[in-house]
């Protein structure tokens, strides 16, 4: 097995503390890299839907959107909360990467395989007129999440600019594969082309790691790998719960309404995810840092990190809030074309939402570098249940626009409640040290 760089080029080790104090400083750089990393990642896929939205038809739009999120909650499952864990991990302990990776790719490898033989198996059974669209959906979307695994060790490294490139391949291809429509290939075409250019994009990865780093010592034996599922647990159950309260609504729209609904709704929630591309680059950098600053012990440092993370992100949230809503139907319109002008009044509605939830995903991260994890998880299980159920009132009288004001209110109590326990958090931590 080839060894880690350090060991190949006999240079010793640093301190682990000195590893620990280096990742709080420098972030501008790394700032800057992952707003790009974020933008390329996201533009592409949503020039790929718009692509195909204005192609097909609305219905077979709809059905493609169902599949994709059943696509995201098999995603999200199959990293079993490993990766959070893992770039948890290779933050406060840098030297310890590539055996945490040995243990996390088994994991998802085998959780993979069975969630697309699983879902695809149950869809020929009970709707085998989607499983063409729903196998190669799902195929896509898991390949492209393995990424994830690779992209934890690289942002725990601070191997911005090395994320930036690779992460691209898949996302640029995937752009580039949706142009086939005008060759008049089907939906089921572009898909599977969507599936090749995630593959690539893991291959690459998995060449520059083994090319950094070494090769990982994949760990096969279950016992070994026990700790590694109970430290990540509660990563994983709070992934699923934030997906699902972000998803639920889809799922309830198609069941209580109709395709065309899903469609309407889902371009609307698509253009809002593009704004997170201002959110993640604050995790993917402050985060580690975050850990680091719990780690070695500067909670004043961690205190003053978490208050202007939490103001930088409600002001950004603002910006974009009020620019959408001003030009709601411009947007729509010029994004997804005239079929979907109604959903203008969806967007505005789920753009309200755009402040509590940029302060709710910073406040989550920010649980789990502070190993609150836990108190987060039954935090979000309490508003999903809440979302859950107000869309069950909601949806069959008011529809998709009923299904966004639910969103707007339970993003609210999701922030407030999250934001409350980061900042307690960190008023312990700074009187423990006085």
């Amino acid at each position: 097995m080839s060894q880690p760089t350090e060991i190949r080029t006999g240079q010793p080790r640093p301190a682990p503390s000195a590893s620990l104090i280096a990742r709080i400083t420098g972030w501008e750089r790394d700032l800057v890299l992952s707003v790009l990393s974020q933008l390329v990642q996201k533009l592409p896929g949503l020039v790929g839907a718009v692509v195909l939205a204005r192609h097909f038809d609305i219905a077979l739009m709809g059905q493609f959107f169902f599949c994709g999120v059943i696509a995201a909650i098999a995603a999200t499952v199959s990293h079993l909360g490993t990766d959070r864990a893992l770039n948890r991990s290779v933050a406060q302990n840098p030297e310890g990467a590539l055996e945490m990776l040995g243990k996390v790719l088994p994991l998802r490898l085998v959780a993979i395989a069975g969630l697309w033989v699983g879902i695809n198996g149950i869809v020929a059974l009970v709707a085998p007129d989607l499983l063409a669209i729903c196998a190669l959906t799902t195929g896509y979307m898991l390949l492209g999440n393995l990424f994830f695994s690779f992209s934890a060790v690289f942002v725990g490294l601070r191997w911005a600019g090395l994320r930036l490139v690779i992460g691209a391949i898949g996302p640029l291809l995937i752009a580039l594969s949706s142009c086939a429509v005008f060759l008049g290939w089907s939906l089921p075409a572009v898909l599977a082309l969507y599936c090749c250019a995630n593959a690539l994009m893991v291959a690459v990865a998995i060449r520059v790691t083994r090319a950094r780093l070494g090769r990982p010592d994949l760990v096969w034996n279950f016992d070994a790998l026990r700790p590694v599922l109970l430290l990540s647990a509660p990563f994983l159950a709070i992934e699923i719960v934030l997906l699902i309260q972000a998803k639920i609504d889809v799922l309830m729209i198609y069941a209580m309404s109709t395709p065309a609904a899903v469609a309407e709704y889902e371009t609307s929630y698509r253009l809002l995810e593009v704004t997170r591309t201002l959110i993640r680059p604050l995790m993917m950098v402050f985060v580690p840092i975050a850990a680091a600053m719990a780690a070695t012990g500067d909670h004043a440092g961690l205190a003053r990190v978490v208050r202007r993370l939490l103001a930088g992100v409600s002001l950004a949230g603002a910006v974009l809030a009020l620019v959408s809503i001003a030009f709601a139907e411009p947007i729509v319109v010029t994004v997804w074309g005239e079929t979907y002008r109604s959903g203008a009044d969806i967007f505005s509605v789920l753009a309200l939402a755009t402040v509590p939830l940029f302060l709710g995903l910073a406040s989550l991260h920010l649980a789990g570098a502070l190993h609150r994890e836990r108190s987060g998880l039954r935090i979000l299980m309490l508003t999903a249940l809440v979302n859950a159920g107000t869309n069950a009132m909601v949806i069959p009288r008011f529809g998709a626009l009923g299904a966004a004001w639910t969103t707007f209110a339970t993003e609210c109590l999701a922030a407030l409640a999250l934001m409350v326990l980061i900042l307690r958090a960190t008023r312990t931590s700074e009187g423990g040290t006085r």
